[in-house]
């Protein structure tokens, strides 16, 4: 797990490789990367994860240790620039061409400086593995629309190829990113997507129709064998989080708590991950005299973060915009919260009606509002037989639109891999 990069093996020279470009592999709260990497490789597909950063110090997972050695990652900082110059002398002229497409970002960029700065700084990455490249024909693919989808284009240049990538949220809802995407559709020959919100989104990005039919929906999945429903609740136990970000606004849901407390309604409130706001939050919960009843567990193994799901009287996930203008998509937790019957109450934001219909497998209420974020909750912490009718069904959603098999197959089909 050392920064030296690995080179792609001998069999990554088959037909239908599959060049997956991402920020940082694995990464803890992107645990539907893992998922997706690990079933194409059960399926026989010859994977190549080109990571954008070095591997987490610390990867507790089983699973996504597992797939570390399908993973490039770059090298240290005083052999980058090396590798990227050996690029350059071996193939001069395919170098200069993706040099020119990096740079051509980069001043399309230039309206968001650090946005450019970033951009121009993963350069000498992208024409380091260019030379790491699986030999001819592979499908460039890049997860998620900002960075890793700059490099794609870099490598598909150099590759003299085309290339897709999968939008996700921040990528595509923050402004600075969303500039960028008319002309990141408009190069790529396919663009998948996870929501049908951003499905439309996009699509009204799109410069014309022809690109606008580029973009294609598929779920995520989840390995349905491994969440099982939930079996001897705490009645009172309420699960938040998955990440300390803004956009989790998980200040509501302490707030809530306030009011359940206010009210007399018995609770017990689980925070899960880590993040910027963990210090904001600990001094809200302190301030609220809550410190006894709500916990900031911080990052959990992924079964752990399951278990803990399938004890919940009730997952609380109400995103927010954030100030850059980022907001969830479907959360992963959401989806696992569902599996397990395990009823949800969210925000009326972005893809998270997909998945959570009003009073069928969830509640829903508007983003920032902390007195309806109450009600729903008092709701189904005072009402046991609600939350079972809900959990009920929203296993039945996804167990029919959320196969991780399913989903997959129809991925690598989307992306004409075998």
């Amino acid at each position: 797990m050392s920064g030296a990069p690995r080179a792609a093996p001998a069999s990554a020279a088959g037909p239908g490789a599959l060049v997956l470009v991402t920020g940082q592999f694995p990464e803890p709260n992107e645990t539907f990367i893992v998922r997706e990497v690990g079933e194409l490789v059960r399926r026989g597909v010859d994977v190549t994860v080109f990571s954008l950063l070095p591997p987490p110090s610390v990867i507790p997972d089983p699973e996504a240790r597992a797939l570390v050695p399908v993973a490039v990652y770059p090298p240290r900082p005083g052999r980058l620039l090396v590798e990227a110059c050996q690029t350059v002398r071996r193939a001069p002229g395919p170098a200069l061409r993706a040099l020119g497409r990096g740079l051509r970002d980069v001043a399309a960029a230039l309206r968001t400086p650090r946005l450019a700065v970033k951009q121009l700084a993963v350069l000498p990455l992208a024409l380091a593995y260019g030379r790491r490249l699986p030999a001819p024909p592979c499908r460039l693919h890049a997860h998620f629309a900002s960075l890793p989808t700059a490099v794609v284009r870099v490598l598909a240049a150099f590759r003299g190829t085309s290339y897709s990538f999968t939008a996700h949220a921040y990528d595509i809802h923050a402004r600075a990113n969303r500039r960028q995407l008319p002309a990141r559709i408009a190069g790529a020959d396919r663009v998948v997507t996870c929501t049908a919100y951003n499905r439309g989104l996009l699509a009204s990005l799109a410069r014309d129709r022809a690109d606008a039919e580029k973009i294609v929906l598929c779920h995520h999945g989840l390995e349905l064998a491994a969440y099982l429903p939930g079996r001897g609740r705490a009645s009172e136990l309420i699960v938040g989080g998955a990440s300390l970000h803004p956009k989790k606004g998980l200040d509501r849901l302490v707030g809530a708590c306030a009011r359940l407390a206010a009210r007399g309604v018995p609770f017990r409130c689980v925070l899960v991950g880590d993040g910027p706001e963990r210090t904001r939050l600990e001094r809200q919960i302190r301030g609220l005299g809550l410190a006894g009843r709500i916990e900031l567990a911080g990052r959990l193994p992924h079964r752990e973060l399951v278990a803990l799901l399938r004890r919940a009287a009730v997952l609380a996930h109400p995103s927010v915009v954030d100030r850059r203008g980022s907001m969830d998509g479907i959360p992963n937790t959401i989806l696992e919260a569902l599996a397990v019957e395990t009823p949800v109450v969210a925000t009326r934001l972005s893809g998270i009606p997909e998945v959570v219909l009003p009073e069928h497998t969830g509640l829903l209420v508007e983003p920032g509002d902390v007195g309806g974020l109450t009600d729903a909750l008092a709701r189904i912490l005072l009402d046991p037989g609600l939350g079972r009718r809900l959990g009920a069904a929203g296993r039945a959603l996804v167990l029919e639109r959320f196969d991780l098999g399913r989903n997959v197959e129809r991925l690598a089909r989307l992306l004409g891999g075998p």
